[in-house]
């Protein structure tokens, strides 16, 4: 399973798909589940347990025949859309449209869409963000390895610099160096974990595949007949302590 804290290094914003190479990298990975039985819709609720407060949300995920997102709708704790996206695929697997709807604080909803493009081997070459009314928010290009790995990213032909990734392979890492727009290195991110596939060292894995321990958090689960889990509880490891951190519960509507 992915784990929930994977150091992710965010080039500028997330304000959209595959706008840092580790997003690119994984725009088009099939969605984490057991693909025992093909999945029409899954409905996920999480609470996030905080020193504070506690923070709910709720998610509805449609997939297609190949396990990718085609729509997802994410709601506040008021029921509330606070976020929206809307995939086109290419043979069901190759995203080239996302549209999204987004939630701004006092200022309301912010609609745009992003447009991609591929090479002749399926590698993602360039992304193309629009609003509502067609105008071009920003260019993403991306110059890719012979194993279709992203190793420089550019936003708006560098304006604002760029990101590299050197990929070690063997260790399934990649590093990632982001540059401002003089060539000045600003930052390093090492031992980015490429294919979830492949499992931490440190980790514990049940019967199922799911992590049940690493050196973070705790978890338990809840799982169905056809080994996906209903329920996830994740207790943040203190010393020899674990504190509540999060529980989460899965709808699953099979095909």
């Amino acid at each position: 399973m992915k784990l929930y804290y994977i150091l992710l290094f965010i080039f500028i914003s997330v304000k959209s798909f595959a706008q840092n190479i580790y997003s690119a990298i994984h725009l088009n990975d099939k969605y984490e589940i057991n693909y025992q039985k093909p999945i029409k819709k899954i409905k996920l609720k999480s609470t996030f347990y905080n020193s504070k407060d506690t923070e709910r949300q709720s998610e509805t995920i449609t997939l297609n025949n190949f396990y990718r997102v085609v729509s997802s709708e994410r709601f506040n704790e008021n029921d509330e859309l606070i976020f929206k996206y809307e995939n086109e695929f290419r043979n069901d697997s190759l995203i080239v449209k996302t549209t999204t709807t987004r939630k701004i604080p006092l200022l309301g909803y912010e609609y745009t869409y992003s447009e991609f493009e591929y090479d002749s081997k399926n590698f993602l070459t360039k992304k193309t963000k629009f609003n509502n009314q067609n105008k071009v928010l920003e260019t993403v290009t991306y110059e890719n390895n012979d194993n279709g790995n992203p190793i420089l990213l550019k936003i708006n032909n560098g304006e604002f610099g760029y990101e590299k990734a050197i990929y070690d392979y063997v260790n399934n890492s990649y590093t990632s160096l982001v540059y401002n727009s003089k060539d000045e290195l600003i930052s390093t991110d090492q031992n980015i974990w490429l294919n979830y596939n492949k499992k931490f060292k440190e980790q514990k894995i049940n019967e199922f595949g799911d992590t049940i321990e690493d050196n973070y958090f705790l978890f338990k689960y809840k799982y169905d007949k056809f080994g996906n889990w209903t329920k996830q509880i994740r207790y943040k490891k203190i010393g020899k302590n674990k504190i509540l951190n999060a529980e989460f519960s899965k709808k699953i509507i099979y095909n």
